[in-house]
């Protein structure tokens, strides 16, 4: 069953998260104080509000303006073809009639009607699948709710759990917390509204492995073709949610999904209005399909249970999108090629390439292709491995090349440049640990743990691995890094490798320094931030490390390694890519 749901998980493709409670009513500020650059729905941690101030909210909470037929049906017009609604957040009011306590918005507010209900309803209406997100672990209405303590702090040392109204550690009993309230809710959740597509839990703080799989059976014992996010933790998940906005950058053999937000807070805040263009969440989408992930797009309702106007500008724009383009994403797999293709971004379904253009070129040029074009929507021309498209007459935002084939297309395994470029991932290389011994994808022994900034906890590795499509712990001069490349013939290249920093909100940081082999040339550099990129997630950077020359035709082996490490949390750093780019001559 389980398998079955992972495959309708895939097929749809894009989702819309909705964080939507009491924080919506406060947006962001509180008796003249505000959360500044804080996300909207920790406001209550961000000024340490005591429960009983906070739950003033609720007395005024009268969302009128809410539609839950409104809402489902612009999801699914924007292309949307599931949502995940917060049931309960850190909070602990339950947006939902919960029978554990009147702390919520049934029982404790004038709207006296159950949201949760109605989207469900809604979402079967439109064939939306419905999820739910659910706090388990974190709830700062709860003495005994997770509690890491001084040691865990999240952004700008903001507490993990209530330390203001609760502050001795030593009386919380989390283990009283799980079993008599979350076990408790998670079960009314699966049991009154129908079919639950998918559970996200969040912020496994403080969770045992027990606790993890007691909750798992749970939920696959009342429903077992819901799907349960890597969030649980302790590995007892069906698919893996990445970090807070974080891009998979490579396929990965399991399902994933990408949480991003339309600006930068989750919950509604008033102030926040540094919103993403439709191009960059269209981008966004098709980056994450072309590597087999699941985008999952959130709305922050406002108090009155619209949506900003912001927001509804920006879905009425993917929906156009979705009108004329948006066929070739659901139902699609990832990308034929075994690297990106610097002109589009690819996704196939059965005999069909779907290509969408990263700028609006006139003419576009794809190597490796081993099957005959049948039919496309652009002229083209096609000779031997290579095809020329005739691009001139689309317009628009990521517009589509279709290219349909006879049968299942064929595309040439070997790493070649593609227009003149070649990007080298982690996921295409030979990784070589110590004595020369293969690692690849091979498990490796665990050092310290790090927390993230969604409260979920990773083991920071000691040797080299591969974790969301990204290399860690490449910083042991002995681990060497191989791919095995194929040029159409002789040129010059420049060298350049992304980084990124290992947690949400952590700086960039250089000194290290690289030797990479090519052809018999060797080139030592050190990592600086040449071409800066966007730094308000995953701080990320182009480092510039020189030119190499590739004498002939023909195949050649490049190999990367970490020479030495000279600056505090230098070997921290993630290895995104390695691209290699033609110098015209």
């Amino acid at each position: 069953m389980i398998q079955a749901a992972l495959e309708e998980f895939r097929r749809r493709r894009f989702g819309m998260f909705i964080h939507w409670g009491l924080y919506a009513a406060a947006g962001g500020h509180w008796r003249g104080q505000s959360i500044g650059d804080y996300i909207g729905e920790w406001l209550q941690a961000r000024l340490r509000i005591p429960n009983r101030d906070y739950a003033t909210l609720a007395d005024s909470f009268n969302p009128t303006g809410f539609s839950a037929d409104d809402w489902v049906r612009k999801a699914r017009d924007a292309g949307m073809h599931y949502i995940v609604f917060t049931a309960k957040h850190h909070d602990g009011f339950a947006m939902y009639h919960s029978a554990y306590s009147a702390f919520n918005i049934v029982d404790g507010t004038p709207f006296g009607r159950d949201p949760l209900a109605e989207l469900a309803a809604a979402c079967r209406k439109y064939d939306v699948k419905l999820g739910i997100y659910y706090s388990h672990a974190l709830d700062w209405s709860e003495p005994n709710g997770a509690d890491p303590g001084d040691s865990s702090k999240n952004l700008h040392g903001v507490s993990w759990g209530n330390d203001w109204d609760f502050p001795d550690r030593s009386r919380k009993d989390f283990a009283a917390y799980f079993r008599q309230k979350a076990l408790f809710q998670v079960r009314e959740l699966l049991t009154r509204y129908g079919d639950v597509f998918l559970l996200w839990f969040d912020c496994p703080l403080c969770v045992t492995p027990e606790q993890s799989r007691e909750l798992r059976d749970l939920v696959h014992g009342l429903q077992p073709s819901c799907l349960i996010n890597s969030r649980i933790g302790n590995q007892c998940c069906d698919y893996y949610s990445l970090g807070d906005n974080q891009l998979l950058v490579a396929k990965e053999k399991t399902a994933f999904e990408s949480p991003g937000t339309l600006n930068d807070t989750w919950g509604y805040k008033s102030d926040d209005h540094n919103w993403k263009t439709p191009r960059t969440i269209i981008g966004q989408l098709l980056a994450l399909a072309e590597n087999d992930c699941n985008y999952l797009l959130n709305v922050g309702p406002k108090p009155d249970g619209t949506f900003p106007a912001a927001t509804d500008a920006l879905l009425a724009a993917l929906h156009q999108w979705f009108q004329e383009n948006g066929d070739g994403v659901h139902d699609s797999c990832g990308t034929p090629f075994p690297q990106e293709l610097p002109s589009v971004l690819c996704t196939r379904q059965g005999t069909t390439i779907n290509c969408f253009l990263r700028q609006n070129a006139a003419s576009v040029r794809i190597s490796g292709l081993l099957a005959k074009v049948r039919q496309a929507n652009v002229p083209f021309v096609q000779e031997d491995d290579e095809l020329h498209l005739d691009c001139s007459q689309l317009h628009g935002d990521y517009p589509r090349v279709t290219l349909q084939f006879t049968e299942t297309p064929r595309v040439r395994p070997e790493l070649i440049p593609q227009d003149g470029t070649l990007t080298l991932k982690p996921a295409a290389a030979q990784i070589c640990q110590h004595s020369g011994e293969e690692r690849g994808r091979a498990g490796t022994a665990a050092g310290h743990s790090v927390v993230d900034v969604d409260g979920t906890t990773r083991a920071q590795p000691t040797q080299a691995r591969i974790e969301r499509g990204r290399l860690l712990a490449w910083h042991d001069p002995d681990c060497v890094i191989r791919w095995q490349l194929h040029f159409p013939g002789a040129g010059r290249y420049a060298l350049s490798c992304r980084t990124e920093a290992p947690g949400h909100s952590a700086p960039w940081v250089g000194g290290r320094e690289l030797e990479i082999s090519v052809g018999g040339q060797r080139i030592r550099k050190e990592l600086q931030a040449d071409v800066a990129a966007d730094t308000r997630y995953y701080a990320t950077a182009e480092s510039l490390l020189g030119e190499v020359a590739i004498a002939a035709a023909g195949p050649v082996e490049l190999s990367l390694r970490t020479t030495k490490t000279t600056a505090p949390g230098a070997a921290a750093m993630a290895f995104i890519y390695l691209k290699l780019t033609i110098i015209p001559q």
